[in-house]
């Protein structure tokens, strides 16, 4: 059960960064207020498995290790395909920095960046038996209405980390989120 809950997350890790970031302050970043439309787009490389989850697969039969196998594969060839979400951004969200704290590690945010037209983090978390990961993110303001980023994983835990590098396209669509409370994926 951990290996498909991880599995999910990986899927996750890779398509559901959008606007959404932890930081330990207020993002100065001058978007405009409303509802916005993000396109991701994530790359993986490497199949970093914490040694638990590895150690798990290894004691399982081995039709019930091929399906989790297969549903992690199909986890990230559907991050790799793209995804669309809308995000409903508020000046209380931007005030608190637009996210929460990874409750799954112990991590450390900073902010390396946080200006009007763009804003940049890292984050470094500490796993324990589960691996780590770090995380860079660059957020560019081209208008108001326009930002576009990177946001680049490296997973540690295994042999070979996993790399996910997501590209991320976002345009302001409306004053108003309408039905969109928080974050929603479209397609």
């Amino acid at each position: 059960m951990a290996i498909q809950r991880a599995a999910a997350g990986f899927a996750l890790a890779a398509a559901a960064v959008t606007l959404t970031v932890w930081a330990g302050e207020k993002v100065n970043i001058g978007i405009e207020m409303g509802l916005w439309e993000v396109a991701a787009h994530a790359q993986t490389s490497g199949a970093a498995l914490p040694p638990q989850m590895q150690e798990q697969l290894q004691h399982m039969a081995p039709e019930q290790r091929a399906r989790i196998e297969a549903a992690m594969q199909g986890a990230m060839a559907d991050a790799q395909r793209g995804h669309v979400f809308r995000e409903c951004v508020t000046p209380e969200r931007l005030s608190q920095g637009l996210g929460k704290e990874d409750e799954s590690a112990q991590c450390k945010a900073s902010v390396v960046r946080n200006t009007r037209t763009e804003f940049e983090y890292r984050k470094v978390c500490s796993g324990g038996s589960d691996g780590s990961h770090t995380e860079d993110a660059v957020f560019h303001m081209t208008d108001p209405h326009h930002i576009s980023g990177t946001v680049d994983v490296v997973v540690s835990g295994s042999a070979q980390p996993m790399q996910i590098h997501q590209i991320l396209e976002g345009k302001w669509v409306s004053s108003s989120c309408g039905d969109v409370k928080d974050v929603e994926q479209i397609r």
